[in-house]
């Protein structure tokens, strides 16, 4: 799996976040970056929501 990017810049962004709150986010749980990181691996698809838009650039 390729994840050089996890930021809200687009609404695919946004797109990625909910399908990963949705599928992570249970009530009175903290879910962790390694959750989030074997959630992707597991449905890449889910990364493939934004794979094609590139990290807009601070100025």
């Amino acid at each position: 799996m390729d994840l050089r990017r996890l930021t809200l810049d687009y609404h695919e962004d946004f797109e990625l976040f909910k399908k990963i709150f949705n599928e992570l986010c249970k009530e009175g749980k903290i879910f962790s970056f390694k959750e989030i990181m074997t959630l992707l691996k597991s449905k890449p698809e889910i990364i493939k929501i934004n794979q094609n838009r590139k990290q807009i650039k601070a100025a």
